[in-house]
């Protein structure tokens, strides 16, 4: 996996109740470590679902 992608798999909030959210959501595998989430974003990137097309961040 190339390293721009890689950046892509974490979500990360931009405020800070975007930043509660993933963490109490577990967004990124960090409770459960199961990597489920992960393994399944790492697809999403293949398949061209992730991130979406407009996504706002990803314009910056």
């Amino acid at each position: 996996m190339v390293i721009n992608n890689f950046i892509r798999l974490k979500v990360m909030g931009i405020i800070s109740i975007g930043r509660a959210t993933c963490n109490r959501l577990d967004f990124n595998d960090q409770e459960h470590d199961d990597g489920f989430i992960i393994s399944s974003r790492q697809l999403w990137i293949i398949a061209g679902w992730h991130p979406p097309n407009n996504d706002l961040c990803q314009k910056e």
